[in-house]
């Protein structure tokens, strides 16, 4: 039904918003998860998104650590790279 990166656009968007979602309703252990998510969805963005999704995660983080919730569990993922 959908292609590869229509599916990859509509993960990475879903992440993005599910995040900002969790972070208004103050659901720091959420907010950490989607955004961890969403790191792993941007492997092929532009820069600026790359940089945004790198904020919404480190904002999701800061807001983990004040809300007591453990981050340890949820290490960004690691970037592949192409040659």
């Amino acid at each position: 039904m959908y292609s590869p990166g229509a599916w990859r656009h509509i993960s990475e968007h879903l992440a993005d918003i599910l995040a900002r979602q969790c972070t208004e309703l103050g659901d720091a252990a959420g907010a950490l998860r989607h955004a961890t998510t969403l790191l792993g969805c941007i492997d092929s963005s532009p820069a600026a998104a790359q940089a945004g999704a790198l904020v919404r995660w480190q904002e999701a983080v800061t807001a983990a650590g004040a809300s007591g919730v453990s981050a340890s569990s949820l290490a960004p993922p690691r970037a592949r790279v192409v040659c």
